[in-house]
């Protein structure tokens, strides 16, 4: 998808899991917005995802690609969620001073 594009500019990439930040850093995504954890949302589900070197939720540095893993604004599948809470995601960007 990202074949063609223009890599001068800043890249931007929504990907609803986190799992393909190492290929996107690769491609030379500069930001990743990613979702589909839902932070764990029934415990101790994001203790394992974390455990095993998964992006669970929060920030991470992927090379050159900053990832941002959301919790989502709703839970999944089942009418609980005993772990992270719902939320959306401001993310402000600014040119980089030179």
């Amino acid at each position: 998808m990202l074949k063609d594009i223009d890599r001068s500019r800043f890249i931007i990439v929504a990907d609803h899991q986190p799992v393909g930040a190492e290929e996107n850093a690769a491609a030379g995504v500069d930001l990743e917005l990613s979702g589909h954890t839902h932070a764990g949302q029934i415990f101790p589900i994001g203790y394992f995802i974390e455990l095993f070197g998964g992006m669970n939720y929060g920030e991470y540095q992927e090379g050159d690609c900053r990832v941002i893993v959301s919790s989502g604004t709703t839970g999944w599948g089942f009418p609980i969620r005993t772990q992270g809470k719902c939320e959306y995601v401001v993310v402000h960007l600014r040119r980089q001073q030179e």
